[in-house]
């Protein structure tokens, strides 16, 4: 049967010096073409038949049990499948839907975040001054800072934002996302030497193709 799925899609964020001095400064974001499609362990057609022999609040209850099965957003789910975008494109595209489409969608998702979260960082800075301080200091460092988007995607191939994972696990917990996470952590650190260094942005020179693909303007971002 079908199984649900979720997507982590990763955004590498710098804190810019001249951000930290003017408010209509545009923080430097990019969204990782590197994510992770986690795919529950049990087709969800079982819920309806296994919620009644579980009991939601029942303090006993395995931390592994039939309900954790369908979750695909969840620590306790140790069992769930994790492929690459490039499967989930692969299958959308056997199914006949376009992926282009759903990424599209994700990125105007992405820039509606991060404009909501850069309005916030203005106000903050307003209200207290230290923060301000602690922001310069970030921007001089030139540190990648990695936050992680969880999506559903609805039966026509729309992206659900779920939460944004503040600091995101990028330690691999097995094979089947080491490839992404460590590519995602390779490629923001190689791109802020880059920064810090003042050189022209030309990842293929020391690594494979940046999976790192900036966001446009986040004034131009249209919540239409």
């Amino acid at each position: 049967g079908k199984r649900k799925f979720s997507l982590r899609i990763y955004i590498v964020y710098f804190m810019t010096q001249q951000q930290s001095t003017q408010k209509s400064q545009d923080p430097e974001i990019y969204i990782a073409t590197q994510g992770l499609v986690k795919v529950a362990s049990a087709p969800f057609e079982e819920e309806a038949s296994s919620s009644s022999s579980s009991s939601s609040d029942d303090p006993l209850r395995e931390p592994h049990s039939v309900e954790d099965m369908y979750m695909t957003n969840s620590g306790r789910e140790v069992e769930m499948e994790q492929h690459d975008l490039s499967y989930l494109a692969k299958v959308m595209k056997d199914q006949g839907d376009s992926f282009d489409d759903l990424w599209f969608n994700i990125i105007q998702s992405a820039q509606i975040v991060m404009q909501k979260y850069h309005a916030d960082v203005s106000i903050q800075q307003e209200q207290d001054p230290t923060i301000l301080d602690y922001r310069t200091k970030l921007g001089r460092l030139g540190l990648p800072k990695v936050l992680g988007l969880d999506f559903l995607v609805d039966a026509e191939c729309r992206p659900w934002l779920l939460e944004v994972n503040r600091f995101p696990g990028m330690e691999p917990r097995d094979d089947s996302d080491t490839h992404v996470k460590t590519t995602v952590m390779r490629h923001a650190w190689n791109l802020a030497e880059q920064r810090l260094q003042r050189k022209p942005l030309d990842l293929s020179r020391t690594i494979p193709p940046s999976c790192l693909h900036r966001i446009s303007s986040l004034h131009d971002t249209s919540f239409d």
